[in-house]
């Protein structure tokens, strides 16, 4: 097993203990993106922004992929490591961005899931809701839309260590289409659940809750629909093509 699968499997038992902040220190994730000279683990952003994925799937309760980015950001420019968990103002905007995409990415797997679930064992008319074709076309439709918010934020993951420029238009890219995404399945998902997605004992509400926050926060998507067309704008006629392709 490489190191990769080992950190993954530990976040993911470590999440489903309904985890505290120390344990996820302990764990050292705060410091994942730090460097080894600096006092951190010197993980590869791409798995150790996985793991930031794996919170949102889990709903995790604490800024874990904020502190990270605080902590990658002040170790850039020299600064002391944060002592606890990151605030609002710690976390630079881009950093913020990519957590969030990620966030958004784990959370809209789950919301799949459940709906897959639900749809499997919830029965009308004698048979299961699955087996309806309407239903059936709106699962392919939430699917469709998971699996792309998962490449846009594999797309924002892998432009973290790019240049501030370029990072911008690929995180700014992958915002947009995360956000249509979580509009799209969120609807489709409560949708498929009917009233029961609201109740206090499902999952569901909460999930979604969480994505139309996670959508707005650090930009919101119009904010960064505005940065991608600014670049391609700048870009022009016959730059657009490269700028895409680069991004």
């Amino acid at each position: 097993m490489d190191e990769a699968t080992m950190l993954r499997d530990a976040a993911m038992r470590l999440f489903a203990a309904n985890c505290d902040w120390p344990a996820v220190e302990a764990m050292g994730l705060p410091l994942a993106l730090v460097e080894e000279n600096r006092g951190g683990f010197g993980i590869d952003p791409v798995d150790a922004l996985a793991i930031v994925r794996l919170s949102g799937e889990a709903l995790v309760p604490l800024p874990i992929g904020e502190t990270m980015m605080a902590n990658a950001a002040r170790a850039a420019a020299g600064d002391a490591l944060l002592d606890g968990p990151a605030d609002a103002g710690d976390v630079p905007l881009l950093g913020g961005a990519i957590v969030r995409s990620l966030q958004c990415a784990g959370a809209l797997a789950r919301v799949l899931d459940m709906t897959i679930d639900h749809v499997n064992t919830r029965e009308q008319f004698g048979r299961p809701l699955a087996r309806f074709q309407a239903v059936q076309h709106g699962l392919a439709q939430l699917a469709s839309e998971v699996a792309a918010a998962g490449a846009a934020a594999d797309h924002a993951a892998a432009a973290f260590a790019r240049p501030a420029d370029e990072a911008e238009v690929a995180v700014g890219a992958a915002r947009v289409r995360i956000g249509e995404a979580v509009g799209i399945a969120a609807g489709i998902a409560h949708q498929m659940h009917g009233a029961i997605g609201f109740t206090e004992e499902h999952a569901l509400h909460r999930y979604t809750t969480a994505l139309w926050r996670w959508r707005d926060e650090y930009g919101g998507h119009p904010y960064w629909a505005r940065k991608v067309g600014a670049a391609a704008i700048a870009a022009g006629p016959g730059a657009f093509w490269p700028m895409v392709t680069a991004a």
